[in-house]
């Protein structure tokens, strides 16, 4: 083979690994633990998001500033068929993915999520008084990213999460008309979770509580 086409076929060979080394990665990614959260039951904030896989290699966080399908709306009433579907697409996250040690931001992702779960209807409440619904889910979700701005394509990788939990809808009759209820919080967890997320307050109030125990229990032991 004359030394020009060798020299030829070598930088091909060169050209193509060079592309080959910058095509996008796919991987498939179980979400073992996190959760999407609403507590105020507001459709006008935000959702804070947090889903990790178990290496903690995978970490998606931060804020679903809108949505296009989400429990949380108008006013509800008893009988009637309520759905746990959540849907978040593309530039409706604002969140950072951590991908083995290397951070994301939102500029640099692309993020769809999906809940979804059978209906069930709303049980009669009593005025003033606050029912939990507690319907199981499975959760899947793609995220792309970027090494620059995700308006220059194409991705660097490409994430497809998987995982399955539960949602929690709490519905509240405050009693402000007749047989209407309204959506006070939502929350999507990974893996299944009776209950919310404690607020920073609550656990410092437990805290606080712990702390007044020992102390009383100290002092007792010390008048015997």
């Amino acid at each position: 083979m004359p030394r020009t086409h060798k020299l030829f076929l070598a930088l091909s060979l060169f050209i193509a690994f060079c592309f080959s080394a910058q095509s996008v990665r796919a991987d498939n990614v179980t979400i073992t633990n996190g959760f999407v959260l609403n507590a105020s039951g507001s459709s006008g904030n935000s959702f804070l998001v947090d889903l990790r896989n178990a290496d903690g290699s995978f970490q998606l966080f931060g804020n679903v500033s809108s949505f296009a399908n989400t429990p949380i709306g108008g006013p509800v009433s008893q009988g009637q068929l309520i759905s746990p579907n959540f849907t978040a697409i593309g530039g409706d996250v604002s969140a950072t993915a951590l991908v083995n040690g290397q951070s994301f931001r939102s500029n640099r992702t692309n993020t769809n999520l999906f809940f979804t779960g059978a209906s069930v209807i709303i049980p009669f409440i009593d005025p003033g008084s606050t029912v939990l619904l507690n319907i199981p889910v499975t959760f899947s979700g793609l995220v792309q990213t970027f090494l620059q701005d995700r308006e220059s394509p194409p991705p660097f990788q490409t994430f497809s999460l998987t995982g399955a939990g539960n949602a929690l809808i709490r519905i509240t009759n405050s009693n402000l008309a007749p047989g209407l209820l309204s959506i006070s919080g939502v929350q999507y967890n990974i893996p299944i979770s009776p209950n919310f997320v404690p607020e920073p307050a609550t656990l410092l109030l437990f805290g606080t509580g712990i702390i007044g125990l020992a102390a009383v229990a100290g002092k007792r032991r010390r008048l015997t």
